[in-house]
């Protein structure tokens, strides 16, 4: 039960870590700013709203492009190759972590 208690804090402090709540470039405390980058969920995010925003033509906001939006809420269009880079290699660390896990705690019977 304190496994799922601990993995719930630990995924609400990631979850709030992404910028879809807090806009970090006007944060006063520039610290609290780099947590974000601890965060899987910024990466994903940022992915996501690059893939989908940048070069769309808005036609019907004051705002002419998507890129411009993107770049209104902080993020940057040009680093989705380097946001999927960072996800990879978190799932790379969760496999090796996992496998020590397993390797560690499980004992084969012959």
């Amino acid at each position: 039960m304190s496994g799922i208690l601990t993995a719930t804090i630990l995924m609400l402090h990631l979850l709030l870590l992404t910028a879809i709540f807090v806009n970090f470039d006007t944060m006063r405390l520039a610290w609290l700013g780099a947590l974000r980058y601890l965060s899987f969920f910024q990466y994903g995010y940022e992915a996501l709203v690059a893939n989908e925003m940048a070069g769309r033509a808005l036609t019907e906001l004051p705002v002419e492009s998507g890129t411009a939006v993107l770049t209104q809420l902080g993020f940057r269009p040009d680093r989705v190759d380097l946001n999927l880079t960072v996800l990879f290699g978190y799932l790379g660390a969760a496999l090796v972590v996992a496998y020590l896990v397993l390797a560690r705690c499980v004992k084969e019977e012959r």
